[in-house]
Order: C-alpha cells, then structure tokens, then sequence
C-alpha cells in the first residue's frame, strides 16, 4: 500500500529542465542528460548514413529506448574507416538487443559498428541476437563491432548469431586496438574465417587494451592461423578473469588455444578454458575439465560483485552478474517456432535452451492487426530445454503469428513471425497428437469432428484400462476442441488418448516422464 503525506501550506515545485528534440532521431538533444533516442530501425539508418557521411553526431550521445528488430533485413553498419569517419560518441543499448538482422559486405570493417575510434568512444549495456553477418572483404568483421580503435566496450553480449569473415573475425568484435573490453559475453551461434578467428574477439592489440570479466561459449572454426576460443591472437595487452566453454574445429588450422590462439607480449591472469570441450595440450592461460569449470572454488579470486555461479544457469558455467539482476538476462533461447494446421485447427510450437526470468509469453495473431489471444507462462529460470505449444481456432484466410516474451521485470522481446497461407474450417473425424510430448505433468490435446453431436475423449494406460474421461459431451464440427490432461498421481509411462464418435474411433500414443 501506498501512504501519501500532505504537508499543510507548503508546496514544493519541481522544475524540470526542457530539453530541445532533434527531430532526426525519435528523441533527446544528444547531450550526456539527454541522449538522442533510438527506437527503431530508422534512428539506426539515420544515425549510420550520418556518421558514414559527414558525421555531425560526433562525441554525441545516444540511448536506445527498446528491442529493434530488422526481421531479418539487411543492416547498414555505423561507422567507416574509408575517409576516416568513426563511431565516437557513446551508445547506451539499455539493457536492450538490436535482432534478426543480416549484413553481407565486400569490404573491410563490418559490424553493427563498423569503425570506433577514440577514448571517448563507449558501447555499452547492448544486446545483439539471431543475426548473421557475412564478409568477403579481407579484415575486421564481428557482430557488435568490426574494429575499435581505444575506446570502451562494456556489459555487451552477443548470442545465437552467425558470424562469418575473412582476417580477425569474432562474435563480438574483430579487432580491439587499445580497447577496454569488460563484462562482455558470447553465447551460442558460431565464428569462423581464415586467421585469428576468435569466441568473443578475433585479435586484441595495444599495450593499453585489456579485456576483463568476458567470456565466451560457442563454435570457432579457422582454416589457417590464430584460432582462440575467447581470442584468436592477443598481443601486448592484458587478460583477467576470462573463459571460455565453446567448441573449436581446426580446418587445417594451426596454433590454436582453447583460451587464446598465440599471444605476444599479452599478460593473462586466472584465465581458463574447458579443455573436456576444447582438448588441447596447451594454450595460453589454465585448462580446466568440464567439473572444474563448473566448480566455484576453481575462480577463487574472481569479484562475486561480477560473476555468479548456479548450476540451473548458463549450463553450469560461471555468468555475469548482471545479467540476472537488474540488466539484461541471459537471453531466453528460443530454438524453434512453428504452426501446424489440421483444418481451421492450428497448433503453435515453439522450443527454449535456456531461459532465465521468463515470466512467459503473450501469443500473438494478425489478421489485419496485431492482438493478443492467449498467454503461456514460462519456466523462470532453468538450463532445461523446454517445449511449449498453443492451440487456436483460426478460422479462414491468411493469418500470422508471433510470441512476445516476457521477461519478469516486464521487459519483452518479439519472435520472428510465422504465416499460414490457406487456412480452413475442419470438417474431418481427428485427433491430434497431444503436445508437448513427453510430457509431465500436464499436456494439450486437441480434436475436430465432421458433425456437431456427442463425443468423448478418454485417456487409456497401456493394458487399456480407463485413467481419465477428458471429454464427454456435445463437441462441435467446424471449430478445434481443446482439452489439457493433468497426469498428477499417475506414474511414468505409456498412455493413450482415444476419440470417439458415432462408431469411429481415434487413438494416439502419449509419454509421460516424471
């Protein structure tokens, strides 16, 4: 409850200062106490035709206000080294991701940001997801930034994105040059290319570089020199308490690491690899088994106030802090999102790999406008692949559909869409396959009749004995009949759902896993 307490006579007035909006972007003056506002995928094409041009938002700031999604569209990346027009100002994603776009570049310095140069240079608080980057120029290719040059990367993440190039490509940066990197991550998805192909960063340079607080869990694949799970080639600068947990493949590639391909000059400090994942007889900071890497006392030394360790989150491997607490949450990862028809019926089925906060999911449908039909809770946090389905009465047309996740500090994300063409009213004896299946302890089960008239749905255990009558009544022809079965107080097992209706008779076969 709220409790409100009114001083008698006394008035106090706030005065808010009035800030001039730029109209070129959706908001804000670009000052450091108000940032230009980027809201969708116009701001990101204004802002980088600008900087690739003349530039007049130089040392500006900027502050993304929400998700902006490309739906798989091409991007135009920020900042350009031909004419020497950088990136300098300071972007501030928010806790926010910029998802599902495409870049594919004949040239050099390829990335959300293309070029960054300076000190005053920042990136930060910034999600990138489900995009795919392709380069065949010769160098400096990642999904966040090409090359940097100084400046400061920090509480950025990159994950299921694909991320292909030529020399010094990573996931979140090809090359780092005198770069701050810290609590910086990447996530699934895969990097490959030439030489120095690295997790996280293909080649990190400059005696005042660092990279602090990062690791990295995905592919890396080289076919020449210089393949790192974190980084492909480090030199000079400094590493402390990083890791990696991803996969390496060699296509005839020679000096690799698990943690770093070669290095010169570069200090490493409480740095390791999973060399159960990545066997290599040495690398450049300290092989750890799988158990290990799982194991909090391995990173005695490492700040709890930075990184966490719970076995129900990031696989067992140490994560950042804040990504669970009050930034963005390891991204919940949805693996597949799909619709079957059988009739007006349509069915909705979509798979997670991970999910952490996830409060659950609005289902969407769009037949000339978007609204809500349903919600499905999600399962908070867990490193379980989880399968979840949604069943609706379409009706006729064209129609599409799409999930919003709900984070639950309320913040959300939309899928990619998925489009039914023809739909039409059922008009056939069917039952359908329960989803999800195994399941525990509930699933759903859906059925369409030819006519309107009694039926009955009935759950069976495998020496066909009657568990649960489901359904029993008038269902009616032309719509989808739904029904869920709670299998509570039954054991493991096969079961049987079976439909009947003037005679005919349906049966599938249903497991259940506790």
């Amino acid at each position: 409850m709220k409790h409100f307490l009114l001083f008698a006579a006394v008035i106090f007035v706030t005065v808010l200062p009035v800030y001039a909006t730029d109209s070129v972007f959706s908001g804000g003056s670009g000052t450091s106490i108000d940032p230009y506002q980027i809201t969708n995928t116009t701001d990101l094409t204004t802002l980088a035709t600008d900087v690739n041009g003349g530039n007049s938002y130089a040392f500006k700031y900027f502050k993304q206000i929400n998700s902006i999604s490309y739906a798989n569209t091409a991007l135009t990346p920020i900042g350009k080294i031909a004419g020497t027009k950088p990136f300098s100002g300071v972007y501030d994603g928010a806790g926010f991701r910029i998802l599902s776009f495409t870049i594919s570049s004949s040239v050099s310095f390829v990335g959300i940001f293309g070029y960054v140069d300076g000190t005053t240079a920042r990136i930060q608080n910034l999600g990138v997801t489900d995009a795919t980057i392709t380069s065949t120029g010769d160098n400096y290719t990642g999904g966040l930034v090409g090359y940097i040059s100084e400046g400061t990367i920090t509480k950025c993440y990159i994950a299921r994105c694909t991320v292909t190039g030529l020399n010094q490509v990573g996931l979140l940066a090809g090359v780092t040059s005198g770069a701050i990197i810290s609590q910086c991550y990447a996530f699934g998805g895969s990097v490959s290319g030439y030489s120095a192909i690295g997790g996280l960063i293909g080649q990190a340079n400059g005696v005042l570089g660092s990279i602090t607080d990062c690791y990295s869990s995905t592919e890396v694949t080289a076919s020449s020199l210089y393949l790192g799970g974190l980084v492909g080639m480090d030199g000079a600068g400094t590493m402390t308490n990083c890791y990696s947990s991803g996969t390496i493949v060699s296509n005839g590639a020679s000096l690799i690491g698990g943690l770093v391909g070669t290095f010169t000059g570069t200090t490493i400090t409480s740095s390791y690899w999973d060399n159960t994942i990545a066997p290599f007889a040495s690398s450049y900071g300290t092989s750890k088994t799988t158990t290990e890497m799982k194991t909090a006392s391995t990173f005695t030394g490492w700040d709890g106030a930075i990184w966490k360790i719970d076995a129900s989150i990031n696989n067992g491997y140490p994560f950042l802090a804040w990504q669970s607490t009050g930034g963005s949450a390891l991204p919940v990862e949805l693996t597949s999102f799909t619709a079957s028809t059988h009739g007006s019926a349509v069915t909705l089925h979509w798979n997670t790999a991970t999910e952490v906060n996830n409060y659950g999911f609005d289902v969407e449908k769009n037949t000339g406008v978007w609204e809500k039909i349903g919600f499905v809770a999600g399962h908070g946090t867990t490193n379980a692949p989880q399968s979840y389905a949604f069943a609706d009465n379409a009706g006729d047309g064209r129609i599409q559909y799409r999930l919003k996740q709900i984070d639950r500090d309320g913040k959300f994300e939309y899928s990619k869409e998925v489009e039914l063409t023809e739909v039409a009213a059922p008009t056939v004896f069917a039952l359908s396959q329960n989803y999800p299946n195994p399941f525990n302890p509930t699933t759903n089960i859906a059925f369409t009749v030819p006519s309107t008239g009694r039926a009955t749905l009935k759950i069976l255990n495998i020496l066909g004995q009657e568990v649960a009558t489901l359904f029993n009544g008038e269902a009616q022809a032309g719509i989808v009949n739904q029904v869920q079965f709670n299998a509570t107080g039954l054991a493991s097992g096969m079961y049987f759902s079976r439909l009947e209706q003037n005679g005919k008779a349906q049966m599938t076969k249903m497991s259940l896993l506790k």
